[in-house]
């Protein structure tokens, strides 16, 4: 598997887990966690579509 598959396959499963996550109730210390985790993944999203890696 090659680094551009793997970072799909992760963006994948992050999605399948924040759902997961939007589910339950979520603490007020968590929600900043969260909130720079679907950060993080909007930079993966742009930085694997312009493959800068």
């Amino acid at each position: 598997m090659d680094a551009v598959e793997r970072i799909e396959k992760d963006i994948v499963l992050f999605a399948k887990n924040i759902k997961e996550i939007e589910s339950i109730e979520i603490h007020e210390k968590d929600v900043q966690v969260i909130e720079m985790a679907r950060n993080y993944r909007k930079d993966t999203d742009y930085y694997l579509e312009k493959r800068i890696i």
